[in-house]
């Protein structure tokens, strides 16, 4: 079976919604205890050699996290981390590597890599770092489904409620408001109200939070 139709077959026997370690490092020993490690609690873990074998997978799960070699031939670790920014992926990275230098540790976690790990690393310290960028990972869906309906409720406003809405988030009084639009305060009031029962909201801490969530 080519590598290709491997990295298909793997894909398909993961169930939905089940957390996925991605293993990257050239050398199969790693990816061999990496995988066992992993296994023996539970965690469904898929192993690649390259980073371009990774990156030829048709779909990477948002759940979970990819452990990545930094020094690889070819691809790099830094070079299939940009590819995964670029492609707005939002799964956690957690970089390995037994002789990594300065400067490419802070490249990475400017970039977004949540630990870099120097080989060689405990047991515990691995467990640890996935468990934290499995729930960071499920943490990261979570912002983003609230994003994507706040995002569609914000889209349902009038343009007179949106821009009430603007205003009432920037602190403003409904009589301020009201000398800002040149409208009555009753106006403001009529506005305001129907811009909360759209956006499902019952005080401006529920608005602010929706504005929060847009910003992310």
């Amino acid at each position: 079976m080519t590598n290709s139709a491997l990295i298909k077959e793997q894909a398909a026997r993961t169930p939905a919604g089940e957390p996925v370690v991605y293993v990257i490092d050239d050398m199969v020993q790693v990816l061999q205890v990496i995988k066992m490690v992993l296994n023996k609690e539970g965690i469904h873990v898929e192993t690649f050699e390259s980073g371009k074998d990774f990156l030829s997978l048709n779909s990477i799960s948002d759940i979970g996290c990819v452990i990545l070699d930094n020094q690889m031939p070819g691809l790099t670790g830094l070079d299939v981390q940009a590819e995964l920014n670029k492609r707005g992926s939002n799964i956690p990275v957690v970089f390995i590597s037994g002789a990594s230098r300065y400067e490419e540790v802070v490249d990475a976690v400017r970039e977004g890599a949540m630990y870099f790990m120097q080989k060689p690393f405990t047991h515990s310290e691995l467990l640890d770092h996935v468990s934290n960028a499995i729930e960071e990972s499920r943490n990261r869906q979570d912002r983003n489904g609230k994003a994507t309906k706040n995002k569609s409720l914000i889209n349902s406003l009038t343009t007179r409620e949106q821009q009430v809405y603007n205003l009432v988030t920037d602190g403003l009084t409904n009589r301020a408001i009201a000398e800002t639009l040149d409208i009555s305060n009753g106006t403001v009031e009529f506005h305001r109200a129907n811009m909360m029962k759209k956006l499902e909201s019952k005080s401006l801490a529920d608005l602010m939070e929706i504005k929060q969530s847009l910003a992310e």
